[in-house]
């Protein structure tokens, strides 16, 4: 497997060269990640907003 040294403000950063695949398609992880994420900034919302409203 080849890696990609990539230089950044902060240091170096080890990236994994993906195949093209994986590049282009989000994995069912990511996906179930993403719209958990969502439902959780969704929720804070809420509250701020019962919170404003009590």
């Amino acid at each position: 497997m080849s890696t990609k040294v990539l230089i950044t403000g902060g240091g170096k950063a080890r990236q994994h060269r993906a195949p093209l695949l994986k590049e282009t398609r989000m994995s069912l992880v990511d996906i179930a990640i993403l719209i958990l994420k969502l439902i959780v900034a969704a929720m804070q919302l809420l509250d701020a907003v019962l919170k404003y409203l009590k």
